[in-house]
């Protein structure tokens, strides 16, 4: 998916990115070699540019971050975030795994 995050399967999951969500989205821990916070006011797309992230990085071959999401260190500030983002996470590796896109190669 990366390289700016391919050019949707349909106008349904079409994602739409701001220049600073394409900034996090193509942010690349191995060229930077370092982490990355996102911080942005509430309803600014943080969760979701962070969820299509993760999924790109575990479920890419192609990703030039590719880990395993045990590798991954996420936090939130709130119980009600970590919810919301376990469960994007979840219902997006799902919709992956039922589409045949995972790759774990």
């Amino acid at each position: 998916m990366s390289e700016n995050i391919k050019e949707q399967k349909n106008k349904k999951d079409e994602i739409k990115l701001n220049k600073k969500q394409k900034d996090v989205f193509n942010y690349s821990f191995k060229d930077e070699k370092k982490n990355l916070l996102v911080s942005a006011a509430a309803g600014s797309g943080k969760t979701r540019v962070l969820v299509e992230k993760i999924i790109d990085m575990i479920s890419n071959a192609e990703s030039k971050d590719k880990v395993s999401l045990s590798d991954m260190l996420i936090m939130t500030f709130t119980k009600k975030a970590t919810y919301e983002m376990k469960s994007r996470i979840k219902i997006a590796i799902d919709k992956k795994i039922k589409s045949g896109e995972f790759s774990d190669e």
